[in-house]
This record gives C-alpha cells, structure tokens and sequence, in this order.
C-alpha cells in the first residue's frame, strides 16, 4: 500500500543549480518534502538525528562545501538512528572503487551524473520507490556506552533530556499522529514523564493533568481522541509496522495507557 505521507528527504549537495532544481521538483510534488538541504557533511549528520529524514540524496564530492559523501557515510554508521534513511548518491565518479566503498557504508543506490538517463526526477522517484519496497532498514544499535566511546561524548542530563524528547516524537511523528491534536502534547508528555523517571509508577496521565491544569478524565479523552483519529485515518500497515504491541485493540486503537506503556517500555529499552 502507498505511504500517504510525504516522504521526509535531506540534500546533501554544494551545487547551487542543482539544489535549485530540486527545491523545484518539490513544489510540484505532494509524495515528497525537503526536511533539510545542506553542502556540510558534518551539518548533516546533526540534520539526520534532528529531522529523521526517510531518504538522502547525497553528492559524493561537495567539492564548494565541507567533507565528502564518504566521511558522512562513514559518520552516519556511528550514530544511533530510530529510522536508518535510504541513500541515493549522486557522483560524476565513475571508480569501482568508490562504487564499492559506497557499498560497503551502506549506500542504496548510485546514480552516475554522466549517464544519459541521469535526471533529478530520476534520483527522487528512484527513492519513492525504494521506500515502498525497503521496510525501514534496521541496524543493530551501539549501547550509548559505545556511542559515546567512539565520538569521545559526555551527555549532560539536559542533552540526554532532549535526546529522549526528540525519540518521542519520532515514534509519534511515525505514526502519523497530528500534531494539531492536543492528544498527541499529552501523550508525548506522559512518555518522556514515565522514561525520565523510571522508578515513577501509572501512567503518567496524572503528571500530565495537573502540568495543564486539566481533568484527568479531560486528558485521557484528548488522549484516546488522537489515537482513534490516527487508527481511523492513518496507513494500517505503516501502523502495524511501527506499533507491533500484541496488546488488546478495541475499536481499532490502543487504550491510551497501553499506548503509553508500549512507548516507555520501547524507548527505555533502547536508549
């Protein structure tokens, strides 16, 4: 089945025209949206963990940028990732060395700008494509010990408090839950709460009540509204795919406390 959201793309690109001609194709198209446009490899790491794109296109060279396609291949390898994007390089390059370094770090695809088929369309519906045919590639995670070893990091409790918000909202953001919906506050407040304080019993719910000076009854409704908005409305199989609980569904969605637990259970677990 077609995602019917937009797929989230970064480029990775020093050429002015070509990033133009992008920026271009992306007004006319609704399966697609530019999250992010960068000529740094080292900016686009911090873009990937920001925005979680769902696809890279990415120029090897950045001869009038900074780094290379190689070095941000070789970085992204490093850093844990919720989503691991789909990449498609583009290179006037032509070594099969290089095509099979790109190989080894990962690389989905590669396209020659020298081709005569080569076209900007061509590298975005080659990773729409992809994207209905590759379920989410999954890496094993480093331990954050480990990530932290490799980069030489010291996490502050702020930094870390904001790594955990930012995976709520990914796990949110994934499911398609809007954001317009005071629902989808709620929730994501309840499971940083429940992450953050691990020894905290319930369900966070009541945290959240009195931060808004609600009802607890008022949150929970607003609560269960956006997830039945979200399982009345969004993608069944992206929603099986992303939220894999064998807990009971009535009505279609999840109560929101298991919601709830589900995402404490799975983000604790992970990070």
């Amino acid at each position: 089945m077609k995602d019917p959201t937009p797929m989230r793309l970064m480029l990775i690109e020093d050429d002015l025209v070509d990033s133009a001609i992008y920026t271009d194709i992306s007004k006319t198209r609704t399966d697609i949206e530019f999250v992010a446009m960068t000529n740094s490899c080292k900016d686009a790491i911090e873009y990937v963990k920001l925005m979680v794109p769902e696809g890279i296109i990415l120029d090897l060279q950045l001869i009038d940028g900074e780094g290379s396609g190689l070095q941000f291949l070789e970085l992204l390898a490093t850093i844990p990732l919720t989503i691991v994007p789909i990449v498609v390089v583009t290179t006037s390059n032509k070594s099969k060395t290089v095509s099979q370094r790109l190989d080894d770090l990962g690389a989905d695809w590669y396209f020659s700008k020298l081709s005569k088929e080569y076209s900007h369309r061509l590298v975005i519906d080659t990773l729409v494509s992809l994207r209905t045919t590759i379920n989410y590639k999954q890496r094993k995670p480093m331990t954050y010990e480990e990530y932290c070893a490799s980069r030489n990091l010291i996490e502050t409790p702020q930094d870390r408090n904001e790594r955990i918000l930012h995976r709520v909202d990914v796990e949110l953001n994934v499911l398609g839950i809007r954001s317009r919906l005071a629902g989808r506050d709620y929730l994501r407040d309840a499971i940083f709460f429940l992450v953050t304080h691990p020894y905290e019993r319930g369900s966070g719910i009541e945290i959240v009540a009195a931060k808004n000076k609600r009802a607890y009854s008022s949150t929970l409704k607003s609560m269960q509204t956006a997830l039945n908005d979200t399982w009345k409305n969004g993608d069944p199989e992206n929603l099986v795919k992303h939220f894999s609980s064998r807990i009971s569904i009535k009505d279609n969605a999840p109560h929101a406390t298991d919601f709830i637990h589900y995402y404490v259970k799975k983000i604790s677990e992970s990070i």
